[in-house]
């Protein structure tokens, strides 16, 4: 299985499906295409695991069609909620603890779910995630060290694929990343913006902006962001534990309904990559096993190499 640095190719499945949303007329390339990429984090640190993960669309559909819909589902919600975060919806804290019940908490996920693979909008979602070990850190210092070098290697995986996905068809522009506008998460994306410039190809910087930071509260689809960074989070969880735990059904509807692609890495190897790379060095094809894959007869990818 290829890994980050040469999965999405020209005559990958995720271009073919992503070609024809900019066909126009006799012009199959518009000069300029106006692409968002909205990225959220997850972690946890009793499964040593640092995921990140977003949609990838053009701005009419996230503003014409997709926010206005997620919106109506957050105006219907049985109790009044400023906006949907998937770990809580699931554990059941913060706004969906009482009076929620799980089957309430269930349902609004599965209403979610119906916006993001409503064929009217269905952004391409793209994941990577860092597993690793806390024991081997032995202070708290190394510890944030280590979770932000896993930030960073994460958002540089989908931020690269992204670029891949979309780079015959930006034209002029550049691709737009957008994260939550938390403060964490601002300092991390920052300093993963930088570290990624830093051993990219000089191509990459004239075809990515800044990260932007906005209020998810405010931004239906950083909140889909946040919704598939919990569940690659989740399905990389669920094969640690033992026996390994089913996939969630909300996982299983979105690859199977709409593209997503997401992969995941040790941390020693992650690493590794990225030092080569800092050499100069040309690192090895990476082997990255999948976690979904919509494009795989198996869409969650749970076979040998994932």
């Amino acid at each position: 299985m290829e890994g980050m640095l040469s999965v999405l190719r020209v005559d990958h499945p995720l271009w073919r499906l992503l070609r024809p949303l900019y066909l126009r007329g006799q012009n199959p390339y518009p000069p300029v295409v106006a692409l968002a990429a909205y990225f959220d984090g997850s972690k946890n640190r009793e499964h040593g695991i640092i995921a990140v993960a977003g949609y990838l669309g053009i701005v009419e559909m996230w503003d014409g069609r997709f926010t206005p819909t997620w919106r109506k589902v957050i105006d219907s919600a049985p109790h009044p909620i400023t906006e949907f975060k998937a770990s809580d919806c699931r554990n059941g804290f913060g706004e969906f603890g009482e009076p929620w019940t799980k089957e309430e908490r269930n349902d609004l996920t599965r209403d979610f779910v119906d916006v993001i693979i409503s064929p009217a909008h269905q952004p391409l979602g793209l994941g990577a995630a860092v597993q690793m070990d806390y024991a081997d850190f032995e202070t708290e210092e190394l510890r944030e060290q280590i979770e932000d070098f896993a930030f960073f290697w994460c958002f540089s995986a989908v931020a690269r694929d992204a670029i891949r996905l979309s780079d015959g068809i930006l034209g002029n522009d550049r691709l737009h990343c957008i994260f939550d506008n938390d403060p964490r998460t601002k300092g991390r994306a920052r300093q993963a913006f930088e570290g990624t410039l830093d051993i990219a190809a000089p191509t990459f910087l004239s075809r990515i902006r800044e990260p932007a930071f906005e209020d998810s509260e405010e931004l239906p689809p950083l909140q889909a962001a946040d919704l598939l960074a919990h569940e690659t989070y989740k399905e990389l969880s669920n094969r640690r534990q033992v026996p390994p735990r089913t996939p969630s059904i909300a996982l299983s509807r979105l690859v199977n309904a709409a593209y997503h692609y997401g992969y995941w890495v040790p941390l020693s190897q992650a690493i590794g990559v990225v030092e080569q790379m800092r050499r100069g060095q040309t690192p090895p094809t990476v082997a990255a096993p999948r976690l979904y894959d919509s494009s795989a007869h198996e869409k969650i990818c749970r076979s040998a190499d994932g």
